[in-house]
């Protein structure tokens, strides 16, 4: 036991070490723009590294203690309730003054607590209609405030293709550089406002409407959990941080690619992890329901194919029971049918183009054009095989923080004939440009790592915070910016009045920027840090090594999402906030299942006392 506790702290403090390095090295490279070997980097590295500690030590503490709440029944909710009732009267009555103001505050809150832990414990369909129309209550200010909703502009562009009109991917053909699925989902929304009032009125119906399958799917996440053994506490507190936190439903319910998504993986993942540790009876429309989510991950998202084929491939290698492993291959099998019969049948018979290769390949390419602008006597093969394919100003358009210059947004025969040797040269050179390379992936990736603080570029102060996009695409047909802007109005989209989206988002950006807030709202605290936080428990603390496998295996949907987070474009954009959000309503799911776990290991603990 003995040696099994100092394996788990040494992990523990490799993790933490780990974490503060990698932190350091990003700041390094955004305040520098470099990796400089000076006197000041053992100093910050020293400072991160043990930050890393800290957090990972008091924070391991703290999860702890949020997990391990009993799983309680409405029986013991009410009696906790009316005891609870005597306390506050009884406080209320003692108190006077300032202390008879904070004792009301503290009962209010206290009775706000037990009325969501009594719906959430419901188990009756009222229950979870109660709990399902709070939630939602609670996100209905964000759905009138920002009317119609919020319009990304890469769903302009899909809309724009949906109408075979010009825009910055294609000259109006449909392709799939975004899914298709989701442009006809879009699209429709859009066509019914416009039959019933305007394109903007179906933006708007298109936000109710994803409003209410998020929150139902929220909901549905916590109740099953909570019929799992999770901890009520730790599900009330969750609950009342996916209503109040403002960047949730914002981004949950604009009209993008990403806020359709995370229902689906949302319920996918809850499954998938619950039949993976067998906490959840495998029954017939549970099957269904899994293939079914399965095949909308695949539609929804470009990423979803990976996540599905990872899961299903890891868990019929790793994970025992016939049951089980029947039902991953049927996932898969499905996923991938799904997959080769839009690419080979239903994309060619509507002349839809396949989408370019430009946005998997965005770490080489911005690793070679950092090369070819940073590093001086370049060799000649391999500037010749970048600029082949990137282009002969490849130097002039990289910007560190942003592969959408290199990348591009097409993909054509001629970049096609010149990959193959650029990869081959760009694997060839690695040996030759570590440091460089290295630089060019902390570049785009820094936010997703590094805590925000004075030191960074004033300009950059949103790039390391939760930012919200609550003013969305404007459709100002005098905008200089983009020519897709003009063309909204073909669509019958208009430039609504943003005052009070633009109120709430400076509000949003307010709060993020006091000193309590950037902590909070950290952009590296809710993508990296509690990531890595959560995976000491997972990978280090439960079980034996089979026990461990199976706690990582049913997590693999929440690690494939993490891990794209190190392959996009950029970190610190708005843009990137919607990667995050699979990250962030993964954590969630990840807690319960850790929830779960605490509870059985204490009920063996107390049968073998």
């Amino acid at each position: 036991m003995g040696k099994r506790i100092t394996l788990q702290r040494v992990s523990c403090l490799v993790l933490g070490l780990l974490l503060g390095l990698i932190a350091a090295l990003s700041e390094a490279v955004a305040v520098d723009n470099a990796i400089q070997f000076n006197m000041r980097l053992p100093f910050h590295i020293l400072f991160y590294a043990a930050l890393g500690i800290a957090f990972i030590h008091f924070g391991r503490k703290a999860v702890l203690h949020v997990v391990s709440g009993t799983a309680q029944t409405c029986a013991t909710v009410q009696s906790c309730s009316d005891a609870t009732d005597g306390a506050v009267n009884g406080a209320d009555t003692a108190a006077d003054g300032a202390h008879a103001t904070d004792s009301h505050l503290r009962g209010c809150f206290s009775r706000i607590q037990r009325a969501i832990r009594a719906t959430l414990c419901n188990t009756t369909r009222k229950g979870f209609i109660t709990s399902w129309a709070v939630l939602w209550l609670a996100w209905v200010p964000y759905v009138i405030l920002l009317y119609p909703g919020i319009i990304w502009f890469d769903t302009l562009t899909q809309l724009l293709q949906m109408h075979g009109l010009p825009n910055v991917i294609s000259s109006g053909q449909i392709t799939d550089h975004h899914p298709v699925f989701d442009s006809l989902i879009f699209n429709a929304f859009v066509q019914l406002g416009n039959v019933m009032h305007s394109g903007n009125f179906g933006v708007f119906l298109y936000t109710l409407v994803q409003s209410l399958v998020t929150t139902y799917a929220v909901t549905y996440m916590l109740k099953t959990w909570h019929n799992a053994g999770a901890s009520l506490s730790l599900l009330t507190w969750l609950y009342i941080i996916i209503a109040i936190v403002p960047f949730i439903p914002i981004f949950s319910i604009g009209m993008v690619k990403d806020s359709l998504f995370i229902p689906v993986f949302l319920l996918f993942f809850t499954h998938c992890s619950l039949i993976i540790c067998k906490k959840i009876k495998l029954s017939k429309w549970l099957i269904y329901a899994v293939i079914f989510e399965s095949i909308l991950m695949v539609l929804t998202k470009k990423t979803g194919i990976y996540i599905i084929a990872l899961t299903a491939v890891v868990a019929l290698l790793a994970i025992h029971g016939k049951q089980i492993k029947a039902l991953m291959a049927g996932i898969l099998a499905s996923a991938v049918l799904v997959q080769v019969v839009l690419a080979a049948l239903i994309f060619p018979a509507f002349h839809i183009a396949p989408g370019g290769k430009q946005e998997m390949l965005v770490v080489p390419f911005m690793q070679a054009a950092r090369v070819v602008t940073t590093v001086s006597n370049v060799d000649p093969d391999f500037k010749k095989a970048v600029t082949d394919l990137l282009g002969d100003d490849v130097a002039s358009r990289y910007v560190q923080f942003n592969g959408d210059y290199i990348k591009g947004n097409s993909w054509n025969s001629e970049k096609q004939a010149h990959l193959q040797a650029f990869m081959q040269q760009w694997a060839r050179d690695i040996t030759l440009y570590p440091k460089a390379y290295l630089e060019a992936w902390l570049g785009m990736e820094s936010s997703w790592f590094t805590l925000p603080h004075t030191q960074l570029p004033q300009e950059w102060k949103n790039a390391y915070l939760m930012q919200v996009y609550a003013e969305g695409t404007t459709f100002d047909a005098s905008s200089q910016q983009f020519e897709e802007f003009a063309r909204a109005a073909d669509l019958g989209l208009s430039n609504n009045d943003k005052r009070f989206a633009r109120l709430l988002q400076d509000i949003i950006l307010w709060i993020n920027g006091t000193a309590l807030g950037s902590t909070l709202f950290s952009r590296a605290l809710w993508t990296t840090w509690i990531v890595v936080l959560l995976f000491s428990f997972v990978f280090v603390s439960w079980g034996n090594k089979r026990q461990r496998l199976t706690y990582g295996v049913a997590i693999i949907p929440f690690i494939v999402s993490y891990l794209f987070l190190w392959v996009t474009s950029n970190s610190g954009s708005i843009e990137a906030m919607r990667y995050a959000m699979s990250v962030v309503f993964g954590i969630p799911v990840v807690l319960c299942l850790l929830s779960v776990l605490v509870q059985e290991r204490e009920t063996v603990k107390r049968a073998c006392e």
